[in-house]
């Protein structure tokens, strides 16, 4: 079985036109000027029409998004065939066999190096109701960072409130491994399962304004329209999570695309194709939860928000077999925090006066929130997996 990869599919719209040559367009948006030789059902085969006595070239069907012959002709490559090999492997997975992993050494030390309380430096008075909660998360005790095969830590992110920390895991292994984003999953304390794949879900993103008629290719994708200034960029989201051996890498990142450009007193308009971690729906938190300085504290048992995470992963292409680890974190320790409005005017803090991209600026914002958590944590280290949100009336 050929090697599990990752794909992005970007597509330009292409003024229509006629070609003296087999134009071959691909799915990263390059353009190869050929003379098509053989299509079969999984490669095409070419020749360079700059060098049509020269070699003869093989590529994967797969990473191509159309063909536009030299007779005026167009021959389209759907995703499905793509989809169709997904399936195939979802119904190995689904048939292998799971095999256990033990628990490594250092397994009891990570759990309790997340899950030791902190003190939070707090000043006078509690009259008044907090504005701002900020939260120290726990490990569940019962978790498995550490086996054999793979360890997962925890990344501070903050690109944007809603993706406060990431999941980092390590191969430490010398072999590939398979994340499967369709069987890793978290629930919540209300028993609500969330995956971290649809292949249902996908994102175009149309920049600029196009004249003419353009020929649809499905998924968004579109070719042609006489003149056009405008791009159409489909993303798909990935099944399969490969970490190289010793490699790391985040389970879900905050990644987001630019629609509209910014100024001085509008934000940028931005499209998220993807999110880090958040514990729980901040905008739904109000106000009389906690005053201003004060520390609750919970167990396991009666923690206001947890989540149960499930990693299921391989070594084998084919899927034979699978394993999985087992990990949860909830909210150990919350604090009413006043001074969480600074946090809003992160454009400022990092020296800009316009609003910027926030994933393209993590570093400049983490910086400012780090900031913040110093002031209330003397203690701070950056493995303390932090929360934070804003309480409303």
């Amino acid at each position: 079985m050929k090697s599990i990869k990752h794909f992005l599919v970007v597509a330009a719209i292409m003024p229509v036109c006629s070609y003296a040559q087999d134009i071959i367009v691909m799915r990263d948006g390059n353009i190869v000027q050929s003379k098509v030789a053989e299509i079969t059902s999984t490669e095409v085969k070419y020749k360079k029409y700059s060098n049509l006595d020269g070699l003869l070239y093989t590529i994967d069907k797969s990473t191509i998004l159309a063909i536009n012959y030299e007779n005026g002709e167009k021959e389209t490559f759907e995703i499905t065939e793509l989809q169709s090999a997904k399936v195939e492997t979802a119904t190995k997975q689904d048939a292998s066999i799971k095999i256990p992993v033990e628990t490594d050494a250092n397994n009891e030390d990570l759990v309790k190096l997340y899950s030791t309380p902190i003190e939070f430096v707090t000043e006078k008075g509690k009259e008044k109701e907090a504005k701002w909660v900020l939260w120290k998360y726990g490990v569940a005790q019962n978790s498995v960072l550490s086996n054999k095969d793979i360890e997962i830590s925890f990344e501070l992110r903050w690109s944007n409130p809603c993706c406060q920390y990431a999941l980092l895991i390590c191969n430490k292994t010398d072999e590939t491994i398979y994340i499967d984003l369709d069987k890793t999953h978290w629930v919540d304390k209300e028993q609500e399962y969330h995956t971290y794949f649809n292949d249902k879900k996908q994102t175009s993103v149309t920049l600029g304004e196009r004249s003419g008629v353009g020929v649809g290719l499905g998924h968004g994708i579109v070719l042609g329209g006489g003149t056009s200034s405008a791009t159409t960029t489909t993303y798909f989201n990935n099944r399969y999570l490969d970490i190289p051996p010793h490699g790391k890498a985040i389970l879900s990142d905050h990644d987001e695309v630019v629609t509209k450009k910014g100024n001085a007193m509008k934000e940028e308009e931005t499209i998220e194709l993807s999110h880090c971690e958040n514990l729980f729906d901040e905008y739904g938190l109000k106000r009389g939860l906690i005053r201003e300085n004060e520390t609750f504290s919970y167990d396991e048992g009666g923690t206001p928000y947890s989540r149960d995470y499930t990693i299921v992963y391989t070594k084998e292409e084919a899927y034979s077999t699978y394993s999985e680890t087992c990990f949860g974190i909830y909210v150990q320790q919350a604090f009413g925090w006043k001074d969480g409005d600074g946090l809003l005017r992160w454009p400022i803090s990092v020296g800009s006066t316009k609003w910027v991209n926030r994933s393209r600026n993590r570093e400049k914002i983490l910086e400012v929130w780090m900031k913040c958590f110093r002031k209330v944590i003397p203690n701070y280290d950056t493995h303390l997996l932090l929360g934070a949100a804003q309480l409303y009336k």
